[in-house]
């Protein structure tokens, strides 16, 4: 038996074996759990039954091991997030394992009154999860959650997954993890936006960006103002731009946007230059007759398309200057990258009344693969052309 032990062989096995025990034990330690004596929450709800603060509501969805069911929701409540944890487990039978959280849902009552509370027990909480992904509701964050299935998918799953894919469109980017929020609430000269969505239509739509002052909302912009202000905020972010004379004549442009700011002091005032590149292909075109043939006329789309990219982004800017009054863009990033932190300037009050210019750059990368009367002129072409030889050969 001895001489078993002492083979390399089994020793190394030996080995192996203590090795992973101890691996297990670093990550569990005592505090291991058989999954059937757990609950795991797959989404967090943030609501508050007054305006003033005086009781939250955290509703949590949690996964079930039936498969017909979509889940449970347990509702913790208390003047402090601290106490409706509390008020939670002593209504559930089962031990909650935090980490891996799918999304993180915050009623607009409760981003108006402030987020400050909520990032501050995700920080403490070493096993929340924060790469889940974060957005502001309509109504009760509750009223979400509590849907047996949104399209087929629970509300968890499919809260994170249209978040995630938001980047497909409006230029939209993925910044929009608990982790995203964390940083950007107290960040001198950054700002935090987040999705906006509801109940609407019997699913659930994003329907704008909710617009935040510090840890507060202040507001919420509509899906045309959320494109250009994702194109002016963010770098990489995909989305389309229409050129519309009427109902019949129009084009459709979908790009990827690259961004630069420039920021310089001039007389003692900020100013700041916004240059955005778009790169993409035509998706529809009723419009130019020439553009697949003409450099002209591709020159002259655009130059159009340009001209409204800034047309757009600057009335845009004007209503954030006017309407929102606070550094919507983050544009004060660059002015502390330039010209130091701890200055002790308020961003949100001089961003506003800066002078704020945007610079467009579109390139077409391809006008598609033909338009329509020619694609159907060359097609029937063609197709005359075989039959004729098919004839021939016969």
């Amino acid at each position: 038996m001895l001489q078993k032990i002492k083979n390399p062989k089994n020793i190394r096995i030996i080995t192996l074996i203590i090795v992973i025990i101890l691996f297990i034990y670093s990550f569990l330690g005592n505090e291991g759990e058989l999954v059937e004596n757990v609950s795991i929450p797959m989404a967090v709800g943030y609501d508050i039954k007054e305006m003033d603060g005086k009781e939250y509501v955290v509703p949590i969805l949690m996964a079930v091991q039936d498969q017909q069911e979509t889940g449970i929701i347990q509702i913790g409540e208390g003047n402090s997030l601290g106490e409706s944890r509390e008020d939670r487990s002593s209504k559930m039978d089962k031990k909650l394992i935090l980490g891996v959280e799918r999304s993180y849902i915050i009623s607009e009552a409760q981003a108006r009154l402030g987020v400050r509370e909520l990032l501050d027990i995700l920080v403490r909480n070493p096993r929340t999860n924060d790469r889940g992904y974060v957005s502001v509701c309509s109504g009760k964050a509750y009223d979400i959650l509590k849907q047996k299935n949104i399209k087929g998918v629970n509300p968890a799953e499919y809260t994170e997954n249209l978040i995630k894919n938001l980047n497909e469109a409006y230029f939209y980017v993925k910044n929009f993890t608990a982790i995203d929020m964390i940083v950007r609430v107290d960040a001198e000269g950054r700002t935090l936006v987040l999705p906006y969505i509801e109940m609407k239509d019997g699913g659930l739509q994003n329907t704008g960006l909710a617009i935040f002052k510090g840890e507060k909302m202040i507001g919420v912009a509509n899906l045309n103002e959320t494109k250009f202000i994702n194109l002016m905020k963010f770098n990489g972010g995909k989305g389309m731009i229409t050129i519309q004379e009427n109902v019949k004549e129009y084009i459709n442009f979908y790009g990827k946007s690259k961004r630069k700011v420039k920021c310089f002091k001039e007389n003692g005032k900020y100013n700041f230059i916004i240059n955005i590149d778009l790169k993409g292909t035509v998706v529809s075109n009723v419009l130019y007759k020439n553009l697949d043939n003409d450099p002209k006329e591709v020159e002259k789309c655009q130059n159009e398309i340009e001209k409204e990219v800034e047309s757009q982004c600057q009335d845009v800017v004007e209503k954030i200057n006017k309407e929102y009054k606070t550094d919507v863009l983050g544009l004060g990033k660059y002015a502390v990258a330039k010209y130091g932190r701890d200055t002790g300037q308020d961003w949100n009050d001089i961003v506003p009344k800066s002078n704020i210019k945007v610079k467009a750059n579109v390139t077409l990368e391809s006008q598609g693969r033909a338009n329509y009367t020619e694609y159907v002129s060359n097609r029937a072409e063609n197709l005359g052309r075989t039959q004729q030889q098919s004839g021939v050969q016969h």
